[in-house]
């Protein structure tokens, strides 16, 4: 039976060997985490920028520099539509 990666990474490389106790911590703070909300400015960047990109690579073979500038203009109004 499969057991959950972090638990099976315990029981079998962590338990038991005193030297690899800190492992644990680490194991905890994954098991303990939990994902940003797609409202970060990173996500945020990351969506707006990403057609523009593929413009830029694909068939519309738009400007690097305007298809950025789109980008940011589009950035800035994400993050103010979500501030309001």
């Amino acid at each position: 039976p499969r057991k959950p990666c972090y638990q099976y990474t315990y029981d079998e490389f962590v338990a038991g060997h005193p030297d690899r106790a800190w492992q644990l911590d680490a194991i905890e703070v994954v098991r303990n985490s939990v994902p940003f909300p797609a409202t970060t400015t990173v996500d945020i960047q990351g969506l707006q920028t990403f057609p523009w990109v593929e413009r830029v690579l694909g068939s519309d073979r738009l400007d690097p520099q305007a298809a950025m500038e789109s980008a940011l203009a589009d950035i800035r109004a994400e993050i103010e539509k979500q501030q309001r």
